[in-house]
């Protein structure tokens, strides 16, 4: 049996009206996503400013919650974590540049089985033109 751990993330949230509504944004977002959100901890508060206005508060909340609770477990349901939104997009770039590497490795390989050949360019053309020529007669495209 597993024993359930305390973990922390840290999460920001912003808001044009004020430090307290930011704190509550980025709450709602960690308990929507955790289960067994345990505490906060306000790690850093920054003012907004554009042209000298202030646009908005920002929060660097910690949050702490119970990771590998027994009950969770056992009942095979799904635990989430909450990123920062930044963090979210690099993380998906990522993801991308490397099923762009895997494909590109995987079709190399077939050229070098002979599973796949060289087409080229002028003939390739040629065919492109002609299926997009077929799909706007049928008006699929």
């Amino acid at each position: 049996m597993e024993v359930a751990r305390e973990t922390e993330i840290v999460i920001t949230a912003t808001s044009p009206e004020g430090f307290e509504e930011a704190i509550r944004e980025g709450l709602a977002r960690a308990t929507a996503s955790l289960r067994g959100v345990q505490g906060v901890e306000i790690k850093d508060q920054q003012v907004l400013i554009e042209e000298g206005n202030i646009v908005g508060y920002k929060v660097s909340l910690a949050i702490t919650f119970v990771l590998g609770d027994a009950e969770s477990e056992s009942s095979g349901e799904d635990l989430g974590v909450v990123l920062d939104p930044d963090e979210y997009r690099r993380l998906s770039e990522a993801a991308e540049e490397l099923e762009d590497l895997r494909a590109y490795d995987e079709a190399v390989m077939e050229l070098r089985t002979g599973e796949d050949t060289l087409t080229p360019w002028k003939n390739a053309r040629v065919k492109i033109e002609a299926e997009r020529d077929e799909l706007r007669r049928r008006g699929e495209l």
